[in-house]
């Protein structure tokens, strides 16, 4: 929740940038832009934890133990990760793009 309204953040400064500090802001992007990358890729490592546990079979030892509404809320929450992430990774895209946008602009002032 934090790193998706920090993407929104991001985005909002990257429309609203003024032209007279562009080239700061620019640098001030890339450092936010790199914290989200970081952020980004802790969610890949938690992603491929699960991975990991669905792999070795903990994760069927898990869904024999629990009921199958606890089964299905898993789920539920594994997918909503899922969706979240991949949400995640196409602001990034998004965000990249405005940076690299906010780059070519400065170059050609």
């Amino acid at each position: 929740e934090w790193l998706e309204q920090h993407f929104a953040e991001l985005q909002h400064e990257v429309q609203a940038g003024s032209s007279a500090n562009r080239n700061s802001e620019v640098a001030d992007l890339d450092g936010k832009l790199r914290a989200a990358a970081e952020g980004a890729q802790r969610l890949d490592a938690l992603s491929a934890r699960l991975s990991e546990l669905v792999d070795t079979g903990k994760m069927q030892e898990l869904n024999r133990s629990l009921e199958d509404s606890q089964v299905q809320t898993l789920n539920r929450t594994l997918q909503s990760i899922e969706e979240r992430l991949q949400s995640m990774e196409d602001m990034m895209q998004k965000i990249t793009e405005d940076v690299q946008n906010e780059r070519e602009c400065c170059v050609l002032q």
